[in-house]
């Protein structure tokens, strides 16, 4: 893999390239956007851009936070457990498919939550309790490592991490129905 594996993927993907750009030739354009009579210039974006900035900085912000969860709930923490905690890497393995689970679970469930109090409380409440509570869960971890405290730490990192990345999509969707 090391010597030429790494190569395969790589080139799958360069063969796709001329696929993606004809498939989107080929896609008609929604009503509306045809119905435009003059394409937005640079300039008019970038009007736009400096007119709105404290939302570009609220959507970046957001899309930050959601990013980074997601690479420090399936890839960080798991790979943490198994090279510094030296917790066995069946043990990983079987948190990640324990996260991937409860996932299925809590999706319906707090949109359906989401659809009753509103998106903007639980935006708000899950983005705070990420990042106040991330460093602790992470610190409880090391103090003791085990397998029942990895379990716990992925659960509710990946608990928080669903609500935010579900409520972030709906939010920068346009989605502000309250």
């Amino acid at each position: 893999m090391t010597a030429w594996g790494w190569r395969v993927p790589l080139l799958l993907g360069c063969v796709i390239i001329p696929f993606s750009f004809r498939l989107r030739r080929s896609l008609q354009e929604t009503d509306e956007f045809v119905a435009r009579k003059a394409q937005a210039s640079a300039s008019e974006i970038l009007r736009s851009l400096t007119a709105n900035w404290w939302i570009v900085v609220i959507g970046t912000m957001m899309v930050t936070m959601t990013t980074v969860s997601f690479y420090m709930i399936t890839a960080y923490t798991p790979t943490f457990g198994d090279s510094v905690l030296h917790l066995a890497s069946k043990d990983s393995l079987l948190v990640t498919l324990c996260v991937g689970a409860s996932n299925l679970f809590w999706l319906p469930v707090m949109g359906a939550v989401s659809d009753r109090v509103g998106r903007r409380p639980l935006l708000l409440v899950f983005t705070t309790l990420m990042l106040v509570t991330a460093y602790p869960v992470m610190l409880w971890l090391v103090g003791e490592p085990s397998f029942s405290r990895l379990l716990t730490v992925e659960l509710w990192l990946s608990f928080l991490y669903r609500q935010l990345q579900w409520r972030h999509g709906r939010v920068l969707d346009g989605d502000y129905a309250d």
